[in-house]
């Protein structure tokens, strides 16, 4: 009975462990750390770009061109990021003629049929927070959320990522820019709840970057369309696109498809964009830092 009784408890605790073993979470993937050395290199490029007033120029370009050399030394896949970041500010910041999609205040997108979204597969409309006045959306905000309603109607399969958090003065039970959003898209224009998810934590652009691709890791989403301002777009395409570079080293690969822009009444200089862009790209660089 004794001999009986012991296989009996092996048995048991063979169900527990294996029990234990379907009931513990999957590893997360594994974070993507730039080197120590391509961090200093990436810094000294938009340092570069600072000091220089963002001006075009051939001694900048040779320049950059032997720093990105210098960190392709250190590591190839830092170097993709690199490279990644540096074609985004040729073709999207410093390029005046960078072609903008403009929502026309329609219930549908039209606009957007030659995108590239119909051809992609699963995919994500990214709709960017603006800040909150007493906890309720300004009329910007509701701008970029009426664009992102006709593109979600014209594209019924996409999903709507709507980040943002808790901002603006006189604001004491913390509403967020994500939760105000989706409140207005699912109530006010008929989108499916299910379709749309929140991030009620980022607070700059930055951050509204690594959340949504976070979501979308979560949704197995591979492609994407930032919805926001037009003049907004700019550095949201910046921090985009150097966010799906990492993505891509981490194994996700991501695809930034199109822009879509609410274009109000409210503006900002070319310059200053550029100048935001790159203040930020430092903190994202910062974020993903350091491997040795």
């Amino acid at each position: 009975m004794r001999t009986r009784g012991r296989h009996i408890l092996a048995a048991a605790l063979a169900v527990v462990s294996l029990l234990m073993l379907f009931a513990a979470p999957a590893a997360a993937a594994e974070r993507y750390c730039f080197q120590r050395k391509s961090i200093k290199i990436l810094k000294d490029i938009t340092g570069l770009l600072k000091k220089e007033n963002l001006k075009e120029s051939l001694s900048r370009q040779k320049k950059i061109a032997a720093d990105l050399e210098k960190i392709r030394k250190v590591s190839e896949s830092d170097y993709a990021i690199a490279a990644a970041i540096m074609d985004c500010w040729e073709n999207v910041m410093v390029n005046e003629n960078y072609p903008f999609i403009i929502y026309q205040g329609g219930e549908y997108a039209p606009e957007l049929e030659d995108s590239g979204i119909a051809e992609c597969g699963k995919h994500a409309f990214i709709v960017m927070g603006y800040a909150l006045s007493r906890g309720r959306m300004q009329p910007e905000l509701k701008g970029r959320c009426d664009a992102a309603a006709a593109a979600a109607r014209s594209w019924p399969d996409s999903i709507v990522i709507c980040t943002g958090g808790a901002t603006g003065g006189s604001n004491p039970e913390n509403h967020t820019e994500a939760g105000e959003m989706k409140e207005y898209l699912t109530g006010e224009c008929g989108i499916a709840p299910e379709r749309v998810f929140t991030d009620p934590e980022a607070k700059i652009t930055v951050d509204n970057v690594i959340n949504a691709l976070t979501i979308m890791k979560e949704q197995d989403v591979h492609a994407c369309t930032v919805v926001t301002s037009h003049f907004h777009q700019r550095w949201s395409q910046m921090l985009i696109r150097a966010m799906a570079a990492i993505s891509r080293e981490e194994g996700y690969p991501v695809e930034v498809i199109a822009n879509y822009n609410y274009k109000g009444s409210e503006s900002v200089r070319l310059e200053t964009g550029r100048s935001m862009a790159l203040n930020q790209l430092d903190m994202l660089i910062s974020r993903f830092g350091t491997a040795d």
